[in-house]
């Protein structure tokens, strides 16, 4: 068992010398493993540290795990294998959270996700973070880089609403239409239309009855449409 205790400091706040004392401690060292678990950060970033800090040379150890870090990226797909900040800040953006709220649901402070939402490249477990607690799709990946390399000229989200942000409007709302407070024929409505751009967030997104919202779209093409689906409910009820 090692010698060495862990100095509690954020990983990036530490000196050259707080880092050896850890590291390269003669009297005993703290493992690469259980130093990169506690600090939670990845190997890249470790490697990082050590290539910028002059006067911290690599070891057998390092070297080694590097190694098979760089062979286990290789072997993901393409489209996988760098995420930028601006990207992962884009995920987050399309799902309608905040920082503070992203850091309530993956539990990492929010001063470290603007930290790296500002890098060019990200850590890969982060932005698998971001894409599974998000619920991501590989179309909605797709369309963001196009629109972030400005090859299309506005963000096209998928028409279906995620569930978890079904559940959070479902839990806002209190599984009730927020016009007549009806409990029945409920329907997700988008308040900025999903046709002009309104995206599947929280804050855009309310609980109506059929009836409601169908008033809501009476201008509209599909308003008789909404309004058969409410006939035919009470018709069935």
């Amino acid at each position: 068992m090692s010698k060495v205790d862990f100095i509690e400091k954020p990983f990036e706040e530490l000196t050259v010398e707080e880092f050896r004392s850890m590291r390269r401690n003669p009297k005993g060292s703290i493992s690469l493993t259980d130093f990169l678990g506690h600090y939670n950060i990845s190997i890249q970033e470790y490697w990082d540290y050590v290539t910028e800090n002059k006067g911290v040379a690599i070891v057998h150890e390092e070297r080694q795990t590097l190694t098979n870090y760089k062979a286990a990226q290789n072997q993901r797909q393409p489209d996988e294998l760098e995420y930028t900040g601006a990207e992962i800040q884009g995920f987050r953006m399309l799902r309608g959270y905040n920082t503070n709220k992203m850091s309530h649901r993956i539990g990492i402070f929010a001063d470290e996700l603007k930290r790296y939402e500002r890098r060019k490249k990200v850590p890969n477990w982060i932005a698998d973070r971001y894409i599974s607690d998000l619920m991501i799709t590989k179309n909605e990946i797709h369309r963001l880089r196009m629109y972030l390399g400005r090859r299309t000229k506005g963000f096209e989200a998928e028409r279906t609403i995620p569930e978890f942000i079904k559940n959070e409007v479902r839990k806002r709302d209190r599984n009730k239409c927020t016009k007549c407070f009806s409990e029945n024929r409920l329907h997700f409505h988008h308040k900025e239309r999903f046709s002009k751009g309104g995206l599947h967030v929280e804050s855009n997104i309310v609980l109506l009855c059929a009836a409601c919202h169908a008033e809501e779209h009476k201008s509209e093409q599909s308003y008789w449409l909404l309004k058969k689906m409410a006939k035919d409910a009470r018709i069935n009820e």
